[in-house]
C-alpha cells in the first residue's frame, strides 16, 4: 500500500530526474507538482498535529474522568482484563484443541 510520504518522495525523485529538462511545458509541469507537493505537504503536517491535539484531548479526559471516578475506572479495567483473558485463553485452547486433532490423524496413519 502506497502512502502519501511514498507519492512525495516518488514525485521529488521526478522533480530531480527531470531538473536537466528544458521547455516552457516542462517548466510548467515541474512548477505545478512542486505546488502540489507543497500542499500535500501542509495538509499531511495539519493533520498530524490535528491527530496529535484530539490524541492530548482524550488523554486529559480519561485521567479527569479516572480522578472523578475512581473506582468505576477500577471497575472497568478488571472487566477489560477478564475478558482479554478470556479472548487468549480460548484461542489457546482452541489452538490445543486443532494441535490435538493433528496429532490423532497423524498417529492413526
Amino acid at each position: 500500500m502506497h502512502t502519501s510520504k511514498d507519492l512525495i518522495l516518488a514525485a521529488e525523485d521526478l522533480l530531480r530526474s527531470t531538473a536537466s529538462y528544458s521547455g516552457a511545458e516542462i517548466e510548467a509541469a515541474r512548477g505545478k507538482l512542486k505546488r502540489q507537493m507543497q500542499s500535500l505537504k501542509d495538509q499531511a503536517s495539519r493533520g498530524a498535529k490535528l491527530s496529535a491535539q484530539r490524541i492530548e484531548q482524550a488523554a486529559q479526559d480519561t485521567q479527569r474522568y479516572a480522578r472523578q471516578h475512581p473506582w468505576q475506572s477500577v471497575a472497568a479495567i478488571a472487566l477489560l482484563g477478564i475478558a482479554v483473558c478470556a479472548c487468549l485463553y480460548g484461542a489457546q485452547r482452541s489452538a490445543n484443541t486443532k494441535s490435538q486433532r493433528l496429532r490423532r490423524s497423524w498417529i492413526s496413519r
